[in-house]
C-alpha cells in the first residue's frame, strides 16, 4: 500500500486484479493498466502434436481434460460431480486430471464416493500437458477463483473447446460465451455437466468453438504482449 501508489504505472494481468488493486491498495484508475499474460503459442502448438500414450486416447474414447494444482481454489469436486452427471449420458466418457497438490488423496477418495474411480485418471505433473489438451473432447476449468487463467488460452491454442466457470477473475476476459468457449456459473454442477454434454453431442458446435478458440489464443501471443509493454513503457517514460 505504501509503494504501489508511487509507481508511474501498475500493470495487472486481468481487470479483476486491477479492480482489486484500485479498491484495496490506493492505486488510481489513471496509473493502472491491464496487460494480459503472454502465452508461447508456437511452442505450445508444436508440443500439442505429440502422441498421448494413455490407452483411453488410443481407444478413441471422449476424454475430458483438466489441468492445475490440486488445491481448494480450483474446485475439483465441482468438476467431479459434473463429470458424474455427464458420464451417465455419454457412453465411454473419461476424465483425466493433470497436476499435483495437497488434495490429491482427498479427490481420489471422492471419485470412489461418486462411483467414478474407474473413469477418472489422476496423472500428476506432466512436462507436456499440451498433447493431452489437443486430444481432448473438451477442456474444463472449475475454479472458484483465478488470477487470470493462462491454462484456458493454452487449451484454446491446442484446439480444445473450453468450458470454464465464470469465476473472478480472468475467464470472462478470455472467453466470449458460446463463441470461443462456454462459461458456467461457479459451483453449478448441472450447468457444467450441461455445457460438457452440449459439446459432446453437437460436433458442429464443438468444432466451431475450437476454431474460434484457436483464433482467440493468438490475441495473447508473446509478440502482441511485448508490443503492449513497449507502448506502456514509452508512455511512462514520456511523462517522467
Amino acid at each position: 500500500k505504501n509503494l504501489y501508489p508511487k509507481a508511474g504505472c501498475v500493470v495487472s494481468v486481468s481487470k479483476g486484479v486491477k479492480d482489486d488493486l484500485i479498491e484495496n491498495y490506493g492505486i488510481s484508475e489513471e496509473q493502472s493498466v491491464v496487460i494480459h499474460n503472454p502465452v508461447e503459442i508456437d511452442r505450445i502448438q508444436v508440443l500439442a502434436k505429440e502422441e498421448v500414450e494413455h490407452h483411453w486416447f488410443k481407444e478413441g474414447r471422449p476424454v475430458i481434460i483438466a489441468c492445475g494444482r490440486l488445491r481448494a481454489t480450483k474446485n475439483y469436486p465441482l468438476l467431479l460431480r459434473a463429470f458424474t452427471i455427464a458420464s451417465k449420458e455419454t457412453d465411454g466418457l473419461r476424465l483425466v486430471i493433470l497436476g499435483e497438490g495437497p488434495l490429491k488423496q482427498e479427490l481420489i477418495a471422492y471419485t470412489e464416493e461418486l462411483s467414478i474411480s474407474d473413469k477418472v485418471a489422476f496423472m500428476g505433473f506432466q512436462k507436456n500437458p499440451f498433447n493431452f489438451m489437443s486430444h481432448a473432447a473438451a477442456f474444463v476449468l472449475s475454479s472458484w477463483y483465478e488470477g487470470f487463467g493462462n491454462v484456458i488460452i493454452e487449451a484454446m491454442a491446442c484446439g480444445a473447446p473450453v468450458v470454464s466457470t465464470k469465476c473472478p477473475t480472468g475467464p470472462d476476459e478470455i472467453i466470449t460465451d458460446g463463441v470461443n468457449g462456454i462459461l458456467v456459473t461457479v459451483d453449478d454442477d448441472a450447468g457444467m455437466a450441461d455445457a460438457i454434454l452440449r459439446l459432446l453431442k453437437d460436433e458442429d458446435l464443438r468444432m466451431r468453438i475450437a476454431k474460434a478458440g484457436r483464433k482467440r489464443a493468438m490475441d495473447f501471443s508473446v509478440e502482441r504482449k511485448v508490443l503492449e509493454y513497449e507502448r506502456i513503457f514509452r508512455e511512462v517514460v514520456s511523462v517522467i
